[in-house]
């Protein structure tokens, strides 16, 4: 055995290194050489060599005490790596953790805390959630809340804690609205989801088979409210005479073999409608659900597009031929919108002529006309959808309605120039000069000079303009035809919803002109709409579905029913607020401009501008040489203002600024509004007010041609 110098641990003879600690061995003594000796230096010991040897053992002493020293030491050495090795990882672990914790509590990773938002708007909000990193939802509802607005966030509120792979969904606002799940709902319950929505509440009763149950409203359920004056309407079945509101969704035969057994007499009429309705019944004359007496009904029901013509444009006997004449516009009339809640109203109405025409309301129109085709004192030339026998061409040949792409256009103003901002349509006693309309008797001696004047200021317009689309009309005609200004955008999930009839609101912004002169560089032809000289512009935007307003379905007239009840926009009781709302919307309808022709010389004329809370303030023009136009000479301007209210049914005139009656025609206190296309029974044409729409050039036989606000002491015309 070979003992290590360094370590003390034996080694197998012949080893060169040691196998503990790796030092090498050189020429170590043998175990039997030491002992040896030892045993030589106690048996020899003299005096003179007892310090030798006494050197040597504790020199021998010291190397095995250094060598003992070292192995323990290398031991200890060798137990202590693995204790330093655990010290080191429960600091680095310590570090770790302080980190992470550190990290955490700064939401750098884990849980994150909603902050607090203080937006007015959705858009708003998800813009600064996603701005810190979460995943954003939007969650549209209706609320009492303005349209967009930010109302909350839906499961969770600011504070929360919540995953980071948790999504938080912000609340937006439709406005006011009825929920889907209303009808089957009790009255009470229905009653409760929309009370505070912020609008007028009314319950009807409505004629059904199952009483005391929610079986209609209004705006339908899922819809937004489009009338705040109006508000929301809640139709409770009641059991009476009439159609019963289960007649709405059935097959169109059924229903009138159903009706017919119970002794009415059923007419059957198409009307557009969704994809699901097609032969249905979807409304009725008289309402249906309204009580009523009358045994002769008229059932509509769902067409597409298909029966276009049949729809819109009833066919007339002409020289023995069945021709379809576009006056039927009315068909439309009803509630368009928007997915996102945006409505317009089309109301049925009467044009200059007494034809069907709809009146467009929304937030930028106030019962605006639109008809179908161009202006003609003889409609059923004007407005032939088909060739009349024995004629070359027709008036609309330029029209969809014409073709066989199943959509049609409807516009306003029928296609007429405007003198200033007033269309104009012109005639014996009107002439356009310098951009303002001049209406001359003929019986003036000043109206040859007058009618001898060049005409100056007539130009086209780009007024409102629709497409309207039925279920199965042919869209790719239109586009391989060249019909629109744009090409398709985005793929087929853009499209409209092809399964619900909808229009398409040209928009003015996507042109570079939208006048166009009246003259002989036009053809005196208007550009923006179809005639029978030419095509309109091409349409844009190009369909789309957040472009397309889609029919909203409803087969009740509202108004003919009976009311249960009135409840307020917070739960109360609204019939002592009734009445205010009635004389809102009474004083909103004479909101606009105004003129009254005192004289039929034209030297007394009155324009006023009425506000929707019935003030008025305008100028009275009086011009002693009315036939002077273009020379300078003395024009008296008298400054005019007052107010009208609604009392008991009746406007009434208070205020007047000027007194003289003579000049303001606004002597009488109590005045009555007649909307165009209506006609007054017995007008008396010597009276102030009938000498006042004489001068105006309106015709007192036939139907008005505009809205009329008139008196014993006078009449004012919208302009």
């Amino acid at each position: 055995m070979v003992i290590c110098n360094q370590c003390g641990h034996g080694n197998e003879d012949g080893n060169q290194f040691c196998i503990q600690c790796g030092s090498s061995l050189g020429k170590p003594k043998t175990e039997e050489h030491i002992q040896h000796s030892y045993g030589d230096v106690a048996e020899n010991q003299t005096a003179d060599s007892n310090e030798t040897a006494t050197a040597g053992i504790s020199a021998s002493n010291d190397a095995l005490a250094a060598n003992a020293v070292s192995s323990d030491n290398s031991a200890k050495a060798h137990h202590r790596k693995p204790l330093i090795l655990i010290i080191a990882a429960l600091v680095t672990v310590s570090v770790v953790v302080s980190a992470l914790l550190i990290t955490r509590t700064m939401e750098l990773w884990g849980p994150r805390t909603i902050p607090v938002i203080q937006v007015s708007t959705a858009q708003d909000a998800v813009a600064k959630l996603k701005e810190q990193g979460f995943s954003v939802t939007t969650k549209k509802m209706f609320s009492s809340m303005k349209k967009g607005a930010f109302i909350g966030l839906d499961g969770v509120k600011q504070g929360d804690k919540i995953s980071r792979s948790t999504p938080i969904t912000v609340m937006q606002s439709l406005g006011p609205g009825v929920p889907e799940g209303t009808v089957g709902k009790s009255s009470d319950d229905a009653i409760s989801d929309v009370k505070d929505m912020g609008v007028p509440v009314t319950v009807n009763k409505v004629i059904s088979n199952t009483a005391d149950k929610v079986v209609a409203t209004n705006p339908s359920q899922g819809n937004p409210v489009l009338d705040i004056s109006d508000g929301i309407h809640i139709g409770v079945g009641v059991k009476g005479e009439g159609i019963p509101i289960e007649i709405a969704g059935m097959d169109k035969d059924s229903a009138k073999s159903d009706l017919e057994s119970q002794g009415f007499t059923v007419d059957l009429q198409p009307r557009f409608s969704g994809k699901d309705n097609m032969g249905k019944i979807v409304s009725a004359q008289p309402s249906i659900g309204a009580p009523s007496s009358s045994k002769n009904v008229v059932l509509y029901y769902g067409a597409d597009a298909s029966q276009s013509k049949d729809v819109v444009a009833p066919a007339t006997n002409i020289d023995g031929t069945d021709i379809h004449i576009a006056t039927g516009a009315s068909a439309l009339a009803g509630q368009w919108c928007t997915d996102d809640g945006d409505c317009i109203a089309l109301d049925d109405s009467k044009d200059k002529h007494g034809n069907d025409a709809l009146a467009l309301n929304d937030k930028d129109h106030d019962n605006e006309l639109l008809s179908m085709c161009n202006y003609s004192q003889n409609p059923s030339a004007a407005c032939a959808a088909e060739q009349i026998p024995g004629t070359q061409a027709f008036a609309m040949t330029n029209h969809l309605l014409a073709g066989d792409s199943g959509a049609f256009e409807i516009y306003a103003n029928q296609g007429l120039p405007y003198c200033g901002d007033s269309v104009f349509i012109g005639g014996i006693a009107q002439f356009c000069i310098d951009g303002k309309i001049q209406t001359v008797s003929v019986n003036d001696p000043l109206y040859s000079q007058i009618a001898s004047l060049p005409r100056s200021g007539l130009e086209y317009k780009m007024d409102d303009f629709m497409l309207v689309v039925p279920v199965g009309a042919h869209i790719d005609t239109l586009e391989q035809n060249g019909y629109f200004k744009d090409s398709k955008q985005g793929d087929d999930a853009d499209k409209p919803d092809a399964t619900r009839p909808y229009i398409l609101r040209r928009d003015p912004m996507a042109y570079d002109q939208t006048t166009a002169k009246y003259d002989s560089a036009t053809n005196y032809t208007n550009p923006f709409v179809p005639s029978e000289k030419g095509k309109p512009v091409k349409f844009a935007p190009y369909p789309s579905a957040q472009k397309a307003y889609y029919l909203v379905e409803n087969p009740i007239q509202w108004d003919a029913l009976d009311v249960d009840a009135h409840i307020g926009s917070q739960g109360t009781d609204a019939s002592s607020s009734s009445k205010d709302d009635e004389a809102k919307t009474a004083l909103s309808k004479l909101a606009g401009d105004w003129t009254c022709y005192t004289s039929d010389r034209g030297d007394v004329i009155n324009n006023i501008t009425i506000t929707e809370d019935g003030s008025f303030s305008g100028t009275i023009r009086v011009d002693d040489q009315p036939a002077l136009i273009g020379v300078d000479h003395d024009v008296q301007h008298i400054d005019l203002s007052g107010r009208f209210t609604w009392e008991n049914g009746a406007y009434s005139i208070h205020d007047v600024s000027y007194p003289d009656g003579n000049y303001t025609h606004m002597s009488a206190a109590s005045w009555k509004l007649i909307a165009a296309g209506q006609s007054v029974a017995q007008w008396d044409p010597d009276s102030e007010a009938g000498r006042d729409l004489s001068h105006a050039g309106m015709s007192l036989n036939d139907p008005l041609s505009k809205d009329v606000l008139y008196s014993d002491s006078g009449a004012y015309v919208r302009n």
